[in-house]
């Protein structure tokens, strides 16, 4: 990632408290003091080195992800996905000769409340990560924390430059609900007031809602669109939801799904004429996400589930766009979904795939649009 965008990737939007590695989480009082991420890295490099056991204590490994972490969201926000390879760096979906990313810039503007929030993320990674993770066995929900997408039109050859990000959790409510409220109160954001209630009495997770995470939707070309706030809230009994949620979906689908899903808050972010301000947010959407308890049980649902499918979604909107169906691939099965992309879409694999990140996910969000999600965090 860092021969990709060289410097740009250490330099931000993200950056790292030096106190992070105290395991403070840089939230204190007084001027920040950035972590040396190129410093920090070499560090590591040498102890593994003296020690190749060393990454077997806790402490070492989470001072790892904290910084991949930090590095592959700076890689997603700074990489330039805009230019298909030329013939000669394409690939067979291996990655093993894909085209470099080009150095690029994020038009995003980060406020202080979003980079706590991301700093709260990073620092909780590697608990994160091994609540995924335990000799090869999922753990816990097979919901992701965190993914970054990109969106294709099969009437067109061009690489979208928007870019969506996903950053949440299924295991450090309490610390990320904290940090995304401060979010929520700088864009002016009233959630739903049962759920927030729930998460407040219950320290992010409760009985009915847990907190999932952000996710922002930006155009890095086209400024006249308005940025999206996403939040996500994780429903653990369908039969309790408020009916202005469950009547978004189709008759008799949820017989078919797990008694957990995600609720999505969608919200567009209006500046003033400067862009240096925020003055409002309109929620534009509502989605409603659904997890079949198995393959066969969404085909018997009337899903036409391609086939290399290891586990679906069926998210439904308040809109007008209906089903948006969501498939996560069989492991090591990328090749069979790799043949049927278009160049455009083949070509971001690859710079994924360069860097070590699966796809982990595809939606089809409408008949010419589809959407990537990466990575695969389990493989």
């Amino acid at each position: 990632m860092i021969n990709d965008v060289n410097s740009n990737v250490l330099q931000g939007p993200l950056t790292v408290l030096a106190s992070n590695n105290d395991g403070d989480g840089g939230n204190s009082g007084g001027d920040e003091k950035l972590l040396n991420i190129m410093n920090e890295l070499q560090t590591l490099e040498i102890i593994q080195r003296e020690d190749p056991f060393i990454l077997s204590s806790e402490r070492y490994t989470n001072r790892v992800m904290t910084l991949y972490s930090t590095i592959l969201f700076n890689w997603y926000y700074t990489s330039s996905f805009s230019k298909l390879p030329s013939e000669d760096t394409s690939t067979n979906g291996s990655g093993a000769s894909a085209a470099r990313s080009m150095p690029g810039t994020t038009a995003k503007k980060w406020t202080s409340s979003e980079l706590t929030y991301l700093r709260t993320f990073v620092q909780h990674s590697g608990h994160e990560f091994r609540s995924y993770n335990l000799n090869g066995q999922w753990i816990g929900n097979r919901m992701s924390g965190y993914s970054y997408s990109h969106l294709f039109d099969t009437t067109s050859e061009d690489i979208s430059t928007l870019k969506r990000s996903r950053i949440g959790t299924t295991i450090n409510f309490k610390e990320m609900w904290i940090a995304a409220k401060n979010v929520l109160d700088d864009y002016k954001i009233d959630l739903d007031a049962d759920i927030v209630k729930h998460l407040n009495k219950n320290q992010g997770h409760g009985s009915l809602y847990s907190f999932h995470g952000l996710g922002w939707d930006t155009d890095e070309k086209d400024h006249s669109n308005h940025p999206k706030l996403k939040i996500f809230i994780m429903y653990h009994n369908y039969n309790a939801l408020d009916q202005k949620y469950t009547n978004m979906l189709e008759p008799g689908i949820s017989l078919f799904c797990l008694e957990h899903g995600l609720l999505s808050f969608v919200h567009e972010i209006n500046h003033d004429t400067h862009g240096a301000s925020i003055t409002t947010t309109t929620q534009s959407e509502t989605r409603i996400i659904l997890y079949p308890k198995d393959v066969s049980d969404a085909r018997d649902a009337g899903l036409d589930v391609p086939a290399y499918t290891g586990t679906t979604a069926l998210m439904f909107t308040s809109g007008e766009r209906g089903l948006i169906p969501l498939y996560d691939l069989e492991r090591n099965r990328l090749c069979a979904w790799y043949s049927q992309f278009p160049k455009n879409a083949a070509s971001v694999v690859d710079q994924w795939s360069h860097i070590g990140g699966n796809l982990e996910t595809v939606s089809y969000v409408s008949d010419t649009k589809f959407a990537l999600y990466f990575p695969s965090i389990s493989s």
